[in-house]
């Protein structure tokens, strides 16, 4: 598959490989779950600064904006683990980093 081009065509693939690193079933191979590992990593590195600035334009005395602006602040974090050792680790590794990045989605769409 050919990367996403367009911006559009970008946030199509972030919700879908979001979709999939969430989706009940059997547990996925550690090939596949590395490979979920660094796409949504890639993800989240391009969602991350317009949901800055989408949250920077919130009022900061909202519920909202400090909602958002805590859950931003924990993504470096997040960032800086690894997968950890084992399969179920790195399944729950994948998981905190494609609702991290569905977070983000929200974000960035609500933005627009």
């Amino acid at each position: 598959m050919t990367a996403p081009s367009t911006p559009k065509e970008q946030l199509r693939h972030a919700t879908t490989v979001v979709a999939e690193a969430l989706a009940d079933g059997p547990p996925l191979r550690i090939e596949h779950l590395e490979h979920l590992e660094a796409e949504l990593r890639a993800h989240i590195g391009v969602l991350l600064p317009a949901a800055e600035q989408h949250v920077d334009g919130l009022w900061p005395g909202d519920v909202v904006w400090h909602q958002r602006r805590t859950a931003l602040d924990a993504v470096p974090r997040l960032l800086a683990e690894d997968m950890g050792d084992g399969l179920a680790s790195a399944a729950k590794h994948v998981r905190s980093l494609a609702r991290t990045c569905g977070r983000l989605l929200d974000y960035t769409q609500g933005a627009e």
